[in-house]
């Protein structure tokens, strides 16, 4: 039985060190070393491009029976949800386990609890990166094409200057929504590294209580108060954590 591991970055500026930290930490707590790794395979492709177009392609091929593919977790397999449970649903026909490392939880869809996780999981990624990012890049093209009928640019520190470099007032709907952007991708980057809100949202799909999540997290909090804390490292609350589940999963009241 083969062990492979596969990790993906979406840009050339990113690196694979906080993935690598995470699949050997698993690693090291299963007795495994790197000679037990079959295969180790890497790419620099946006999560939103299909499996099949990618390295990931090549590394399914090469899986057989009883092998295990490493992830650090699901986003790194990719961003489309459909294409989610295509990746899953092969894996799982040809009885090949995808592992998430930061949590050793199987992701697997013949199982209610299984899909339930994949649904949830899979579901979040879509909506985070996809639809809100879709959203926002809309914002910019609007804002930057209302300062341009207006003979007007947005300077680097944020002012609105004319063509002769004079500061000059606008139409500060189209600027605020131009200056989310920034906020919203930083807020999908943390989501994305967070290991307390995805240990939450993967608690919850499992049919956890609200009430027992918030609980352990807080627990969890006072042990690492670093990792397991809201955006702002504080403990949980009922609000943040309904703000949470709402964006991930906007069908769940």
């Amino acid at each position: 039985m083969a062990i492979y591991i596969y990790m993906r970055c979406s840009t050339e500026h990113q690196d694979y060190a906080q993935q690598r930290e995470t699949i050997n930490r698993w690693l090291t707590a299963n007795r495994l070393t790197e000679k037990d790794i079959t295969k180790e395979v890497v790419e620099k492709r946006s999560g939103l491009v299909k499996h099949d177009e990618r390295k990931l392609a090549g590394l399914l091929k090469l899986c057989a029976v009883g092998d295990t593919i490493l992830i650090s977790e699901l986003s790194r397999l990719g961003r489309n949800m459909n294409d989610l449970y295509k990746i899953v649903g092969e894996c799982c026909e040809r009885g090949v386990t995808i592992l998430q490392c930061k949590d050793g939880q199987k992701i697997e869809n013949d199982t209610i609890q299984g899909k339930a996780l994949l649904f949830a999981l899979s579901l979040a990624a879509e909506i985070e990166v996809n639809n809100l990012r879709q959203r926002t890049q809309a914002g910019v093209s609007a804002a930057l094409a209302e300062l341009k009928r207006n003979g007007k640019r947005m300077t680097r520190n944020g002012t609105i200057q004319d063509h002769w470099g004079n500061e000059k007032g606008c139409d500060m709907s189209y600027v605020q929504e131009a200056s989310c952007v920034a906020k919203i991708q930083a807020s999908i980057r943390w989501k994305e590294q967070s290991k307390g809100y995805n240990w939450a949202i993967q608690q919850i799909a499992k049919g956890k209580p609200r009430k027992q999540v918030i609980e352990e997290f807080n627990e969890l909090h006072e042990q690492q108060p670093d990792v397991y804390c809201t955006r702002e490292g504080k403990p949980l609350s009922a609000p943040v954590l309904s703000r949470w589940i709402s964006q991930a999963n906007p069908i769940l009241p």
